[in-house]
């Protein structure tokens, strides 16, 4: 595997995880409005985008529902 090319489609880490919901937190220095998936950009994130998380067995498929801003605490 390449590894170096996974770390660079990284976009965030998965910050809590339910029954009905997965979140996700950017990185501050993920892309912003495109992400490259595949080789090809687009746009990110957007409401109805699929967002991959990988697991030990391959990834789950994610759809993009709600995009929230919560400031950092400094």
């Amino acid at each position: 595997m390449n590894f170096d090319k996974i770390r660079n489609t990284i976009i965030g880490s998965v910050e809590f995880v339910s029954p009905k919901e997965i979140k996700i937190l950017l990185d501050l220095e993920a892309p912003q409005s495109t992400s490259i998936n595949t080789g090809v950009p687009q746009v990110f994130p957007r409401i109805n985008g699929f967002l991959l998380i990988p697991n030990e067995s391959g990834a789950i498929i994610g759809l993009i529902v709600t995009v929230n801003y919560t400031p950092l605490m400094v």
